[in-house]
């Protein structure tokens, strides 16, 4: 565990400093520093782009989870789209779009999020206070849901 902890401080020694300063020159119109915490010069400036375009596009405030790994993980070995271990920045984001309640609801959301780019479109129905998406950036086009524990995932190609 100290290794990967010993490792990600020199990665942001080193490469994190560079990232805050091109982080700072985006002009978000609905997120700030504060919402990503100590992940924050690691995130991929295209995944805040998209995240800001989701919310416009929504209408609505969308809340970053608060949950531990909810942006950023190191997670040695791990393929999550989390882990800045793996991909050298964060490229997902846990939230709670207000208003996803309904079917057509999730159905918009996941619509929305393709049209601004996101790739990695997860929607959960099982958390709390509300249902939740994954938002990502990958190669490929993957679309889950997860409901009572259960997932199901769907690849568009």
């Amino acid at each position: 565990m100290k290794k990967i902890a010993l490792s990600a401080f020199f990665f942001l020694l080193f490469y994190g400093g560079y990232r805050t300063v091109k982080n700072e020159m985006l002009d978000l119109k609905y997120f700030s520093r504060s919402e990503f915490g100590v992940w924050w010069p690691l995130m991929s400036q295209d995944l805040l782009l998209k995240l800001d375009a989701f919310r416009e596009k929504w209408g609505k405030p969308v809340r970053v989870s608060p949950h531990p790994d909810a942006i950023g993980r190191e997670d040695e070995g791990s393929n999550s789209m989390h882990n800045v271990l793996k991909w050298g920045e964060v490229r997902a984001v846990d939230v709670f779009p207000e208003g996803l309640n309904t079917i057509g609801d999730r159905q918009r959301a996941l619509e929305i999020a393709r049209s601004v780019g996101l790739t990695g479109i997860g929607l959960y129905t099982d958390t709390s206070p509300s249902n939740m998406m994954h938002l990502d950036n990958r190669d490929q086009f993957l679309y889950w849901t997860r409901v009572n524990g259960v997932y199901n995932y769907w690849q568009v190609l």
